[in-house]
């Protein structure tokens, strides 16, 4: 520079990207508006600095860093600051086109921004013209991600799979192309192909949270790997809390604001549904993960006020207080109160999950005043349940077990037993109620018949059935054993076939 200062190429614009690399973007800008200053028809330096404050801006629209918790004015004037940076990106990337129309890193910037902005018809043309001018395959690897890009926002997948394919053919370090083709297999269910994508993703970006999401998710729904989904959405989670540390190191602040970090609350519910199969604390932790980030959102999670159900269900699980289980039902029953009276009265799809996400919610209402011995208030409300919706059959179900265990009237248990068995004979539940029942009854062979009925004709492996018929031919065979020693016949064949048929009742549960 000093030998040439004005030699071809611009020795500026070199030295403005290596001080970008090394971090001094200041010095970078200053050193590519010198380089426009002595040549006002040069289109890279704009390109660059385009770039720079494309970049900046970024980081600043980012959410999780700009925003101060509390200061509602300084996020203002920090997401105003970002947009200052994006219109003099644009206006770099303008006065570029204007030099170079053809300019292929211009037309891609350019399709950028418009897919950003939603315009996705122009952000492809202006791909297409960047892949008919790019000179060098990195460009042209670019101008195809693009034309992908744009492809997949127009939900023309097959043709997104191709373009995602060409990039990767000539740029095979690609990460954001590999995402993209990840995304397209996924769409074409062949999760083999999606696992092994992400997985490059993954090995050149351990923590790349969005490729941790997808694994998760694809994870979550093959069959026999849900724990390696649990895997990956709580490196997620990991993930998050270490920048949420770093970030609160950096601006000097004290204590855990992991949770003010974390921005998006399907993270949490994804991994609340897979834990209720296995761990109803760490379920009930992250659905609680999930409702504090939905509160602090537009809309104050009212759309999914199934959450707060599942949050009420899961703390009678955990044995929380009574406060918290019915201020938690309450929570979902005001909020889909709430969503309904704000919905029109023709009976959509919406309309009719809400309604039946109300009636699950009393549902469990009354299965809480069960469980705090107000089976009264319980049974009130079973009974507004099934006079509302009579195919509800765990509704009849808990009003036999009231009328048996709390009423002892059984007529009525069995009344309700039938009524269930009625609407739905191929569920094991009522079966196997009336099972129960029998047997506290002294019925044994009406029980016997009920249990046989599970096994022979609706779920020939069910454990509870298998057991309770094993326990009903080893107390057979025990009786029979006392009334054979009584003959003096100790070795009765009927005792000996009713061990026998108990053990293998055992056995195959």
């Amino acid at each position: 520079l000093t030998q040439q200062p004005r030699g071809k190429p611009d020795a500026r614009i070199g030295i403005g990207m290596c001080l970008y690399k090394l971090g001094h973007s200041n010095d970078a800008r200053r050193a590519l508006k010198r380089a426009v200053d002595v040549d006002a028809t040069a289109a890279a330096p704009q390109i660059l600095l385009a770039v720079i404050e494309l970049n900046e801006a970024k980081r600043r629209f980012d959410l999780r860093i700009s925003r101060d918790a509390g200061d509602p004015e300084k996020t203002g004037q920090v997401m105003e600051e970002a947009g200052e940076c994006l219109r003099r990106a644009m206006g770099c990337l303008q006065r570029a086109y204007e030099l170079q129309p053809d300019n292929a890193a211009t037309l891609i910037f350019l399709a950028d921004r418009l897919i950003a902005k939603g315009d996705i018809r122009g952000a492809q043309m202006l791909a297409e013209r960047a892949l008919a001018t790019a000179d060098t395959m990195a460009i042209q690897a670019e101008a195809h991600f693009q034309v992908a890009r744009s492809l997949h926002a127009s939900k023309k997948f097959d043709q997104a799979f191709d373009a995602y394919t060409k990039c990767l053919s000539l740029n095979d370090k690609h990460t954001l192309g590999m995402y993209g083709l990840g995304q397209m297999q996924l769409q074409r269910t062949d999760m083999s192909s999606a696992e092994a994508t992400f997985q490059r993703v993954l090995e050149r970006n351990p923590k790349c949270v969005e490729v941790l999401r997808a694994l998760g998710y694809l994870h979550a729904r093959l069959p026999n790997t849900k724990a390696k989904a649990l895997e990956y959405y709580e490196r997620e989670m990991h993930v998050l809390a270490d920048e949420a540390a770093e970030h609160a190191r950096q601006t000097g602040k004290s204590g855990d604001h992991a949770m003010a970090w974390m921005d998006d609350a399907n993270l949490f519910l994804e991994a609340g549904l897979l834990y209720e199969a296995t761990n109803a604390r760490k379920a009930r932790k992250a659905y609680l993960a999930a409702s504090i980030i939905l509160q602090r959102q537009p809309g104050n999670g009212d759309h999914i006020p199934e959450l707060w159900n599942n949050l009420g269900a899961l703390s009678q699980l955990t044995g929380e207080s009574t406060e918290s289980v019915f201020s938690e039902l309450n929570a979902a029953a005001e909020k889909c109160a709430r969503v309904l009276g704000a919905r029109p009265k023709q009976r959509t799809n919406e309309v009719r999950r809400l309604e039946n996400t109300q009636r699950t919610i009393r549902y469990n209402v009354a299965r809480f005043y069960e469980t705090c011995g107000q089976w009264q208030k319980a049974e009130n409300l079973y009974q507004a349940i099934v006079a509302e919706t009579p195919a509800y059959t765990d509704a009849r179900l808990r009003l036999a077990h009231i009328a048996y265990f709390y009423r002892a009237n059984s007529r009525e248990a069995l009344a309700q037993i039938s009524q269930a068995i009625d609407v739905d004979a191929k569920r094991p539940a009522p079966w196997l109620m009336r099972g129960n029942i029998e047997l506290q009854r002294k019925n044994v062979q009406e029980a016997r018949r009920a249990f046989e009925h599970v096994l022979k004709d609706i779920a020939k492996h069910d454990v509870y059935a298998l057991c309770s018929l094993g326990n009903f031919y080893l107390a057979a065979g025990k009786s029979e054993s006392v009334r054979a020693s009584s003959e003096a016949n100790a070795s009765s064949p009927v005792a000996k076939k009713a061990r026998d048929m108990a053990q293998q009742s055992y056995k195959r549960a």
